[in-house]
This record gives structure tokens, sequence and C-alpha cells, in this order.
């Protein structure tokens, strides 16, 4: 039973985690699952550089998840 609560526990973990792109306006399941895929894990997300971002979503989007994981940084939206 412990071995089976501790992966539960894991597993919430690692969901809730990917949610927190949810959060960012614009930003669906669908674009969710596609930044996760192309990056690997939110971890890779968090650390692409905006130009990284842009190649897989919109310019904009890419600028407001960029700014949402370095809110220190002023961002400047790539060329269309």
């Amino acid at each position: 039973h412990r071995f089976a609560v501790s992966y539960h526990r894991k597993r919430r973990e690692i969901r809730d985690r990917e949610a927190n792109l949810l959060t960012i306006p614009g930003v669906g399941p669908q674009t969710r699952k596609r930044l996760v895929a192309h990056f690997g894990s939110l971890r890779g997300v968090q650390d692409a550089s905006l130009q990284a971002l842009a190649s897989v979503v919109a310019p904009h989007l890419a600028a407001a998840i960029y700014e949402y994981f370095h809110p220190a940084d002023k961002v400047v939206t790539p060329p269309v």
C-alpha cells in the first residue's frame, strides 16, 4: 500500500506541475502537450529561450510563456 501511495503522489505532482502551463492566457491542453513533447518536460519549457519557444508556438504566445517563467527579464516579441 505504501508503494501505491508514493506512486500516486509522484504522478499527482507531475500532473500538477504540467497544469501550471494552463494558467498562462492562450495556452490550452493541446499547446501544453505540444510544448512538453517538444522540450521533454516542464523544466525544458522553463529553460527554453524565446526563439526556441517561438519555433513551437506563435510568437506572441512564446513571449507570454517566456515572460511567465522569467518575470524579471524584459521580453521583446520576435519579428513575425
